[in-house]
């Protein structure tokens, strides 16, 4: 009875102590757990700043309706300069894309005469391009990729004419014009290796915009209409290393409006760092 007794005493003493070290093991295997998992990866980074040689050729500013135009024979090759932040969340098929692009040129233009074209003058042209863009992989592994986003431009240029040529509608030798465009965008692309070792491949874009565009003919006149783009660029890349690669391709851009268009295409080289 004794024996009995005291494995009684020793059972009610113990029971509220069991479930306490099973406690303090569950929390100690949870917490070793934890700490043996990795980190997760907060996606991929990149920059890429790019420059292009940039071929431009426009009738903004009603050039199209006056003497004066610019034209192939002293149209100038612009830098058009700038960079490309991106990012792609961990385990994502999606990826963003912010561009900003800039440019600053001058140009010499001519009017038509009997004798053929005549240097009547210079224009200064800028021009700023921002796109913020999507990208999805079709399927993971496919060569095949969707696009969509917004791209805002501006362009302006500021004309001035040599003694004695003034502008037939306005009597002044000097003239401001420009644009702003904005445009909702969608596209396809693809790319694909063209090595065994996959450093260097292949790419190309196709990317459609419809919005609308502004154009001052002499500040404060201004006229906006229904506006497009078409961008399309082909090119090569190649893989320096895991985080850096370089690209060349060929770019062309049509933005415009039912009174006016811009043309601007050219080749252009980019440096991309990712980490």
């Amino acid at each position: 009875m004794n024996i009995r007794k005291h494995l009684t005493v020793a059972w009610v003493v113990l029971t509220p102590v069991l479930p306490a070290y099973a406690q303090m093991d569950t929390a100690a295997q949870a917490q070793a757990q934890v700490q043996a998992q990795p980190a997760q990866s907060p996606g991929v980074f990149s920059i890429t700043p790019r420059v292009q040689l940039l071929l431009e050729d426009n009738n903004f500013g009603g050039a199209s309706t006056s003497a004066f135009s610019n034209t192939a024979t002293n149209l100038t090759s612009t830098p058009f300069y700038g960079a490309t932040i991106g990012y792609t969340p961990p385990g994502s098929p999606y990826d963003a894309l912010l561009t900003f692009l800039n440019s600053v040129g001058r140009d010499r233009i001519s009017t038509i005469s009997i004798g053929g074209p005549l240097e009547a003058g210079s224009v200064k042209g800028t021009r700023q391009d921002v796109e913020l863009l999507g990208r999805r992989r079709l399927e993971a592994g496919e060569n095949t990729y969707i696009l969509f986003g917004a791209r805002y431009i501006h362009l302006s240029f500021d004309t001035h004419l040599d003694s004695p040529f003034t502008f037939p509608d306005t009597g002044s030798s000097s003239r401001t014009s420009g644009a702003d465009g904005v445009f909702l965008e969608g596209g396809l692309g693809t790319t694909g290796p063209l090595n065994q070792s996959h450093t260097l491949a292949y790419f190309g874009n196709l990317v459609i915009g419809s919005g609308y565009l502004g154009e001052s003919l002499s500040s404060p006149k201004w006229r906006g209409d229904y506006g497009y783009l078409v961008d399309t660029s082909a090119g090569v890349s190649y893989r320096i290393s895991n985080s850096v690669g370089v690209a060349f391709r060929y770019r062309a851009l049509v933005a415009g409006s039912p009174a006016a268009i811009n043309v601007a295409h050219g080749p252009e080289l980019s440096l991309t760092y990712s980490w």
